[in-house]
């Protein structure tokens, strides 16, 4: 009876143990998991993020969350250069001159260039919804005529770092770079250089001397491409490069 009892305890307490370890495992990667998307979230509330509103026809509609005014500016566009329907790329972005970081699909967000708007953005956007004290609205003819002393897409931080942007097509695709110095100029950037290079190159890239400001992570995130840290002789803190690769916007 005794070593009955004491086998029973011992595996009671084999059990407990067991539970426990599974129990830390299961803690373990949910908080791995928590802090990857923490990580890899692209609506930080900090900053503007431009939602699109597929629509049908012509018409346009964009939310554009303002964490900095508390605001939500409801867009509302009566023609689109080209009509925004379920799918939307850096193409389409610079063919409509709006700069999207998201479109709305069904009831759920994703984000405008890969698609890796995930569970974090989505509450985090969601909540901001509910939450803003004021919702602005506006109308726009078209997106594509825009320019920045009309432009609802002002991003203010863009406009507080002033940074200086260079863009070199070296794409041979005829006007690219004038189109994206568009989008960009909408968005509040100091586009301060557009030129065509000499030779192509490539790979699309963004070069400059460092990689930390909200401009560069920006940049990047809407081009879909790394930042090169290198010391240049640049005329402009960011030089931002087309190559071959690049598929936005040029000579239609």
């Amino acid at each position: 009876m005794r070593i009955h009892r004491e086998q029973s305890i011992s595996y009671t307490y084999w059990v407990l143990g067991f539970c426990a370890v599974v129990l830390l495992c299961f803690l373990f990667v949910g908080a791995r998991y928590v802090l990857h998307l923490a990580q890899t979230r692209i609506f930080d509330g900090e900053h503007a993020f431009t939602v699109a509103v597929p629509t049908s026809g012509d018409a346009g509609h964009y939310l554009i969350l303002d964490p900095q005014a508390d605001v939500v500016r409801d867009i509302s566009v009566k023609q689109n250069t080209y009509p925004i329907l379920s799918d939307l790329t850096l193409t389409h972005a610079i063919d409509i001159n709006t700069p999207i970081d998201a479109w709305q699909l069904a009831s759920s967000l994703k984000e405008a260039s890969n698609g890796k708007l995930n569970m974090l953005d989505e509450w985090y956007l969601m909540s901001f919804f509910r939450q803003a004290p004021q919702v602005q609205k506006a109308s726009v003819d078209d997106t594509s005529t825009v320019t920045v002393h009309q432009s609802p897409f002002l991003d203010a931080t863009f406009i507080s770092e002033n940074q200086s942007i260079q863009i070199m097509n070296a794409s041979n695709v005829q006007g690219a770079g004038n189109r994206l110095a568009q989008l960009l100029t909408v968005m509040g950037a100091n586009v301060v250089a557009v030129q065509t290079a000499v030779q192509t190159v490539p790979n699309t890239r963004i070069s400059t001397s460092e990689n930390t400001s909200y401009t560069v992570r920006k940049m990047s995130r809407l081009l879909g491409v790394p930042v090169q840290v290198s010391q240049t002789n640049a005329i402009a803190d960011i030089v931002i490069t087309l190559g071959l690769d690049w598929g936005g916007g040029g000579t239609q």
